[in-house]
């Protein structure tokens, strides 16, 4: 198995840095051993296959709104997070 799909661990806190700044105040890390993104927001946890599909989740959630493309088969959005 590789990690080029995940990058590494400097990919990684570039990303949750991103992540940070437009979700001020959810937690949001990358579970290494899972190889998710995942946010606690208002309680609930959510989980995302890429850094912009736990974007799509953290601002779903917060429009109290279902994710399109939630299905892990889904293809990837070419936008970061849903408008």
């Amino acid at each position: 198995m590789t990690a080029a799909p995940f990058g590494d661990a400097a990919t990684w806190r570039r990303e949750l840095a991103v992540l940070e700044r437009d979700f001020p105040g959810v937690q949001v890390w990358f579970g290494c051993y899972t190889r998710r993104w995942w946010a606690l927001y208002a309680g609930r946890l959510l989980e995302g296959r890429t850094p912009a599909h736990i974007g799509e989740q953290i601002f779903c959630a917060r429009q109290g709104a279902h994710v399109h493309g939630a299905d892990p088969r889904a293809p990837e959005r070419p936008h970061r997070y849903v408008s």
